[in-house]
């Protein structure tokens, strides 16, 4: 074996190492505090201060869609 062979192996575990470690701390802050955090920021139902409806409580109760239902009977 040669010098580049195992260089390129402590290399990689390395790497797949680095990955592993930023995979499972993601696995565990994303559920307990990164998603709570965005979901307190970002759905609010309210109205702010001058009656008016948030944006998002205003997507929420009229949604900017056109329901179309088609049916095909064989």
């Amino acid at each position: 074996m040669g010098k580049t062979t195992v260089g390129c192996g402590v290399g990689c575990s390395i790497f797949f190492a680095i990955i592993a470690l930023l995979g499972i701390a993601l696995a565990v802050l994303f559920p307990l505090v990164i998603f709570p955090a965005a979901l307190r920021s970002q759905i609010p139902l309210q109205q702010d201060s001058d009656g008016q409806l948030s944006t998002t409580t205003f997507y929420w109760s009229k949604p900017p869609v056109l329901n179309k239902f088609s049916f095909n009977f064989f």
